[in-house]
């Protein structure tokens, strides 16, 4: 059975999903459609019934609270009748609660900086973490009096999670901090469409083709047609990342350690997904997950997918004619969404060449916007795809993509990050070690068909290759 911290990061995803559907008619200011409303609906009923059981889960729990409590009441000893001392109140014994401030620790650490939620939240939250793992790993004074005033402060962190050989799991809500970064960091997971995962094995339903209509004469049978259906598989895969330390820095700068570790694994953990998502080669290095470039580059010229324009080779040679080609090979119901992916180099020298060409500079354009955008549509960089090597890109690889990355494939998040501690492995070292664990799987499968079946196979998605001659 999962526990509530579990089942609380499935109602947030569930409500995640539906905003995100909202946030996109709203975007392109439009209304819903009745698919939409349906899978926003569906996500609130989902959201509403993960917390209901939540909420059975704590009326048990407070229920074996309370039998325990009577029980304990019923067998301790009776109270002493005289009153014990009292102790002095005056200005030299007094004792005054305080809430917890953080103005006194300094505001350059990484755990301050804003996490995209665009309030002082965000600050609090990475405060609050830091100050966990300081005093539950390494037992820092200091760390040990703030967590005192947090927990008066705020009720969620009393929760205890378990203790497994001498290592210990940060609860629920101070690991969201750890995956807000991983999120924030990386690329991938805000472009790809991400699902939880039930199970190690998961398999998801995708239509294929729909139904046919036929023109029907006067006492004639209907043609029958069918709709066509796949499935998408996805298999929890484990990514691990270690760190270690001496005893002696954690006690003379554990907060700067527990700053430096924690965004060092959240962005290691987004590198990895980002790199294998994009272009992972199938090896046991990258979880056995061929990316987007490989599946890409592995079709052939009379795939949708593919388009070559001789003899564009650097992004230099880019133009608006090319760009808006490599438009025209992806599927309408991909544009709403559709964005450029491509290298930083891809974006700058190719997609910036091309519009500082056009004339007409703008204010936010000479100032240099964020994000870029061609044609109106964004432009997203990822440092795993094809930049220029000795001076150009080499024929039939991927220069620059097209389309709704959403909907040309699926990620899996079986277990978010989880960061366990642990003294033992490296007791004689006098060492602490730092655990981060994630399990995922990613699933490039939908990127069109043939061109000489017609525009209704183009996929979600395209590339720009490299053609020299």
């Amino acid at each position: 059975m999962k526990d509530i911290d579990d089942l609380k990061s499935d109602a947030d995803y569930a409500l995640r999903q539906a905003k995100s559907i909202i946030d996109l008619y709203l975007k392109e200011e439009r209304t819903p459609t009745d698919e939409e409303i349906k899978q926003v609906r569906e996500h609130q009923a989902e959201a509403a019934r993960i917390m209901k059981e939540v909420e059975t889960i704590r009326e048990a729990q407070r229920l074996a609270d309370e039998v325990t409590a009577q029980h304990n009441n019923f067998r301790k000893p009776q109270a002493r009748q005289v009153p014990p001392m009292q102790p002095e109140n005056d200005d030299a014994h007094s004792v005054s609660g305080k809430r917890m401030e953080i103005g006194s620790v300094p505001r350059n650490l990484m755990c301050f900086k804003d996490a995209g939620e665009g309030s002082a939240k965000a600050a609090e939250d990475g405060f609050k973490f830091a100050c966990y793992l300081a005093d539950r790993f390494w037992k820092a004074p200091w760390a040990k009096r703030r967590m005192k005033e947090i927990l008066q402060n705020d009720s969620r962190a009393q929760a205890e999670s378990s203790n497994s050989s001498g290592g210990a799991l940060v609860p629920g809500q101070y690991a969201n901090y750890i995956i807000r970064l991983v999120e924030e960091y990386g690329v991938w997971l805000k472009e790809s469409f991400v699902v939880p995962m039930t199970s190690d094995h998961m398999i998801i339903p995708r239509r294929v083709s729909g139904l046919t209509t036929y023109n029907v004469g006067e006492n004639t049978a209907i043609t029958e047609s069918s709709a066509a259906f796949d499935n998408v598989t996805l298999t929890a895969k484990k990514l691990g990342v270690l760190a270690t330390y001496s005893s002696e820095l954690s006690e003379d700068a554990a907060l700067s350690v527990v700053d430096l570790l924690t965004n060092e694994m959240a962005l290691a953990a987004a590198s990895k997904i980002d790199e294998v998502g994009f272009s992972g080669d199938g090896s046991n290095s990258d979880f056995g997950i061929q990316g987007l470039l490989g599946k890409v580059e592995a079709l052939t010229s009379s795939y949708w997918a593919q388009y070559r324009l001789v003899p564009i080779n650097t992004f230099g040679e880019f133009t608006s004619a090319s760009l808006g080609t490599l438009q025209s090979r992806v599927a309408e119901f991909a544009k709403p969404n559709g964005k450029f992916y491509g290298s930083p180099q891809a974006i700058e020298t190719g997609i910036g060449g091309v519009l500082q060409g056009m004339g007409g500079v703008t204010i936010a354009e000479a100032s240099g916007s964020i994000p870029m955008r061609f044609n109106g549509y964004p432009c997203v960089k990822s440092h795993y795809l094809r930049e220029e090597s000795s001076g150009s890109v080499s024929d039939d690889l991927a220069m620059i993509f097209f389309g709704d990355l959403r909907k040309a494939s699926t990620t899996g998040i079986r277990r978010q990050f989880e960061i366990a501690e642990s003294r033992d492995r490296y007791f004689l070292e006098d060492q602490i070690a730092l655990r981060g664990t994630l399990r995922f799987d990613i699933n490039i499968h939908d990127l069109g068909g043939l061109s000489a079946t017609g525009h209704t196979t183009k996929g979600p998605i395209a590339a720009l290759l490299a053609d020299a001659a």
